[in-house]
């Protein structure tokens, strides 16, 4: 049996109504995961989330949001994608702003380097208009994850030939 994708549909979450925290984001998006069987330990996996927070801001303007964390708990690399019927208030550190699209990133712990891949290609991504334009008008979390997916892996191939020059 093969290591499940990054992204699958079970990870993705269209128009619902926002959550009323952060902390309640987390700890929805954590139990989407658990109930992917992706995480060992909510609780751990929350902590894991918040203490990243600690560090700096995962808002990144344009109403995106990309919480991020590595922790023993995370039993596969996962990118959780969520889209809200209207925007959320989202404080991270020291910045805050309204945000109705959030992609959420969680590695096992020793993957650091892929951690830093990965998010170096979703912030990238939701660079391009196009993207966000195509994530808004979705229908379907399939949709999404085939559109997530296909981006993501150009972009891996782009930068594994820009290395191999």
């Amino acid at each position: 049996m093969s290591a499940p994708s990054v992204i699958s549909v079970d990870l993705i979450s269209l128009d619902h109504s926002p959550p009323a925290s952060k902390e309640e984001l987390f700890a929805q998006m954590v139990r989407q995961l658990a109930e992917a069987g992706r995480i060992d330990d909510q609780a751990e996996a929350v902590t894991a989330l918040q203490a990243r927070e600690a560090m700096g801001s995962t808002y990144m303007g344009n109403g995106i949001a990309i919480p991020h964390a590595k922790s023993p708990t995370f039993a596969t690399p996962s990118v959780s994608a969520w889209r809200f019927k209207e925007p959320m208030r989202y404080r991270s550190f020291n910045e805050e702003g309204d945000v109705s699209r959030v992609f959420m990133l969680t590695m096992p712990d020793g993957a650091d380097r892929e951690h830093l891949k990965v998010l170096a290609e979703i912030a990238r991504m939701l660079s391009h208009d196009e993207v966000l334009a195509d994530f808004d008008a979705a229908h379907s979390g399939a949709t999404v994850a085939t559109l997530l997916s296909e981006y993501l892996a150009n972009d891996s191939e782009s930068t594994q030939i820009q290395e191999e020059k």
